[in-house]
């Protein structure tokens, strides 16, 4: 029963009285202030639980991979691949420089 009051209480300072009664067409300037003061202390609440979480987790060894001591395969590049690329890319380059070049054949619509 106290509980009770209690959250009546608390709505009544959010929301304009202890019935929590929300009537859209008033316009109440300090309830709605409270309401956005009340949502920014409960996000810069919840940004210093997470802050202080993930110190734990890091200062506990325990949010990143830690190795064993085996030695993970490295991938390596496939020479043959990326010369196909590299001439792929070239190619075009070239392609480009000589469409750069080359005047465009403009034909008069009056003619």
């Amino acid at each position: 029963m106290r509980l009770n009051f209690k959250f009546k209480k608390i709505a009544g300072v959010f929301f304009g009285g202890e019935s929590g009664a929300f009537e859209a067409k008033e316009i109440h300037p300090r309830r709605d202030w409270n309401i956005v003061l009340g949502f920014f202390i409960l996000a810069i609440i919840l940004s210093i639980v997470l802050g202080f979480y993930t110190y734990g987790k890091i200062d506990g060894g325990g949010f990143f991979a830690i190795s064993d001591g085996k030695e993970s395969p490295v991938e390596t590049i496939d020479r043959s691949e990326l010369n196909k690329i590299i001439n792929f890319y070239e190619a075009k380059s070239q392609l480009f420089q000589e469409i750069k070049a080359k005047k465009p054949e403009i034909i008069d619509p009056s003619l």
